[in-house]
């Protein structure tokens, strides 16, 4: 234990915080009571995370040699309380897993805290090191240019370091239609593994197949040499497979695009149709190595194609089916019943639920993405080094929302696989959620960069641009795309609401003409409508919008998607003093829906309107469903709680609640954002803090890129005037009032908040 304490002091994970000096357990910095044993156990595995620690290290650990003891209930009973205490589950292990009459291993990602001073042993220890380390650097630096010069001399690579492999159709020779799509599927998996290699995306081939008007034609070498020169990839990969007897050849030919010119080739051998895929293993092996690919590598990122998809043939061929019809068409129903297919074939076919996962989402069933996401990382180890990587990000940052791990999943994606760009686009989404838009950004435009065809990252990149308030760039972005001949519908989504920022009426309306003829983004556009006419007062309109936007998305069968807008109204209706509309409203969003979203929403609008009870049951409610969700416990909750406290007059209490989420202020959550800045802004003000409440509503002011689906911006023009009334600062607090009151010149008359400021502005001196 020495050691670990001289070279690291706090190690953290999750909420969770470790002090291994002075023995104490915290989650999100409230001590946890946990007993010596359980303690010793959880320190012994934090020592080496991630590997196995056996059950006779822990006995020497923790009972003496001489001891009697019943050791396996003594160790059953350590575990069981270990466990208790970080909330974690034998079955579905987010900590500490269970490796049957073996051990256990910490399987969640940690970082370390080192100590301030180190004792002179660990110092003398880290100068050897370093010296150590440089005479090591000095001797592999000698070697790497010799062994390079050594390369150059007896071989060139097929391959350069970034360019871009096109896998074509196989030609099929043996009658059987099973190897129909699923060899290219498999071969296409195989070579993903490779950091070195980076295979053309089933996206991006369809994109240029839509540009040349070949869709849904077969990928023969004749085409695809055209298609490869077009999308700037330098080798297609062609491939057949022929029976002989009861045996199979399987053969495999890289070509160079410009020249046509046979670069390398393979043929392997198959003792039996389940063989195949092995085969197939085999010979990508090789091929990735006469390609240019380090040995090294190869041996590191090579697990075997039927443990990292499926020893199914047929499973294997409803993947690559489903993948074809989502990449071709985005058709989700045929790509959904095609996955499920492949599930029902081998129910332990992982990437087919991370498929799902991923479609589900896109297409606005949350609650189904995130069973499905369980269910891939689950599976996990089923899948290869980069998609479970890439599921883990998934499922840490949309089912447990631990975005320290999923920004940990990201970063070790990153290292690995320095040129996937969805890793760093995945990055972004976290920082974003983190409440750090500035590095959401750096990681975004490092995506776009990477792969800049990828109509996801340019949308997201816009997103990015626009949440720093840099419209001009956004803008570009935008506009760059369109004249690739590049699409998406959250691009047009984005800038429509630049435009609404900028007042430039002309392209909000070209804009809404536009999405007249795309149905898929009706109700996208319908629910920015709805933001738009909220924050202009005309509550009435908002609500005809938000209604045409619900049956919309309840006619696309999203029931989660249609809450969304009544989940909004209710707590605008809360915000804008109007009780009955709030109530009514949060009660029909929780009526078509339980999601995490839904949930909080309600309970914010409930705890505006003074329904404590309500507010505090959804509250507990989703801290017993979300126990490990970092914005929800860290940011969410003590909004809920400081909302609580506005409306029973205690000020103080709020703003004791908010203080320590500042961390998160900016963070971008699909909901509500920057309402912990309003929160405060309105705690400071009923505390008569007149400057405080100021600063808390101009940062509202400054930071409106990332309001997209709120009126926060309405009500800090309200707040400031009243923030510089508080102050006496007469000649200001009229402007301010006169802002809000110009905005809001055809609003309903009705409303209370309304008829206030006309009253508050009424009685200045």
């Amino acid at each position: 234990m020495e050691e670990l304490t001289a070279a690291r002091k706090v190690v953290r994970f999750g909420l969770f915080e470790v002090d291994l000096e002075s023995q104490e357990l915290r989650k999100s910095g409230i001590k946890i009571k946990i007993q010596d044993q359980p303690f010793q156990i959880l320190a012994l595995l934090l020592e080496r995370p991630g590997q196995i620690v056996t059950r006779e290290e822990i006995q020497k650990r923790l009972w003496a040699g001489d001891t009697f003891v019943d050791f396996d209930l003594g160790l059953n009973s350590a575990i069981k309380k270990l466990r208790q205490a970080l909330n974690d589950n034998s079955e579905n292990p987010r900590f500490v897993e269970t490796l049957y009459r073996r051990g256990y291993r910490f399987v969640f990602p940690v970082t370390t805290d080192a100590p301030k001073q180190k004792d002179e042993t660990v110092t003398n220890l880290g100068v050897f090191a370093r010296r150590w380390k440089f005479v090591v650097l000095v001797v592999g630096t000698v070697a790497i240019a010799i062994g390079a010069l050594f390369s150059f001399v007896h071989k060139t690579r097929p391959l350069s370091e970034t360019g871009t492999i096109l896998i074509t159709d196989f030609e099929n020779r043996t009658g059987d239609a099973v190897f129909d799509d699923t060899l290219r599927q498999g071969l296409a998996v195989q070579l993903a593994q490779s950091p070195f290699l980076n295979v053309l995306s089933d996206r991006k081939t369809q994109d240029a197949l839509k540009l040349m008007g070949r869709v849904g034609e077969r990928l023969t070498p004749e085409l695809a040499r055209d298609l490869c020169q077009r999308t700037g990839s330098e080798v297609y990969l062609s491939g057949a497979i022929t029976s002989l007897d009861s045996q199979f050849v399987v053969s495999l030919n890289a070509v160079n695009c410009q020249t046509g010119e046979s670069l390398v080739q393979e043929q392997v051998r198959a003792t039996s149709k389940d063989e195949v895929l092995r085969a197939l293993d085999q010979g990508a092996t090789k091929l990735r190595q006469r390609l240019g690919e380090s040995l090294s590598s190869v041996q590191k990122f090579d697990a075997p194609l039927p443990e990292v998809t499926t020893s199914s043939l047929e499973a294997l061929k409803a993947y690559a089916l489903a993948k074809k019809a989502w990449a071709e068409k985005e058709d989700s129903g045929a790509a959904t019943g095609l996955l499920l297919q492949a599930i029902e074939l081998d129910p332990d076919f992982a990437l087919s639920y991370a498929s799902l996962g991923t479609i589900q989402r896109a297409s606005g069933y949350p609650g189904l993405a995130r069973e499905y996401t369980k269910k891939a990382f689950a599976l996990r180890d089923h899948v290869s080094a980069r998609e479970k990587l890439a599921i883990s990000a998934a499922y840490y940052g949309g089912v447990t929302g631990e975005l320290g791990a999923a920004l940990s999943s990201c970063q070790l994606w990153e290292q690995l696989y320095p040129r996937d760009a969805e890793a760093r686009r995945s990055a972004g989404y976290v920082y974003a959620r983190l409440g750090k838009p500035e590095k959401a950004l750096l990681k975004l435009q490092e995506s776009v960069a990477l792969d800049p065809d990828n109509t996801e990252g340019i949308a997201a990149l816009m997103g990015a641009y626009a949440g720093v308030n840099r419209f001009v760039e956004a803008k570009a972005v935008y506009d760059k795309a369109l004249k690739d001949h590049l699409d998406n519908g959250s691009m047009h989504l984005g800038r429509f609401y630049i435009a609404h920022l900028e007042n430039d009426t002309a392209e909000m309306n070209r804009q809404l003409e536009r999405s007249k003829i795309r149905p898929d983004e009706e109700d996208g556009f319908l629910y920015l409508q709805c933001v738009i006419e909220a924050r202009r007062g005309r509550m009435k309109t908002a609500g005809e919008f938000c209604r045409r936007a619900m049956e919309v998305s309840e006619r696309d069968g999203s029931t989660e998607e249609a809450a969304g807008a009544p989940g909004c109204l209710a707590v605008w209706h809360a915000d804008f003093g109007e009780p009955g509309l709030g109530r009514q409203s949060a009660s029909t969003a929780l009526s078509l829906a339980q999601s995490r979203e839904v949930q909080l929403r309600a309970a914010l609008a409930f705890a505006r309107i003074g329904d404590s009870s309500k507010a505090q049951a959804l509250a507990e409610k989703l801290h017993e469903q979300y126990p490990s969700d970092t914005l929800l416990n860290l940011l969410w909750l003590p909004v809920i709680r400081a909302a609580i406290e506005l409306n029973r007059h205690n000020p103080y209490a709020a703003i004791e609640l908010l203080q320590p989420v500042t961390p998160y202020d900016l963070a971008a959550d699909a909901f509500e954002e920057l309402y912990v800045v309003y929160l405060r802004g309105e705690a400071f003000r009923l505390a008569h803090r007149g400057s405080e409440a100021a600063e808390e509503f101009q940062k509202i002011h400054d930071n409106r890129g990332l309001l997209a689906i709120s009126t926060l911006d309405t009500l800090a023009r309200l707040g400031l005037a009243r923030a510089y009334a508080l102050q006496g600062d007469t000649a200001t607090a009229r402007a301010k009032y006169q802002d809000f009151l110009t905005l809001w010149k055809d609003a309903d008359p009705d409303i209370p908040i309304l008829k206030q400021a006309k009253a508050e502005y009424a009685k200045l001196p």
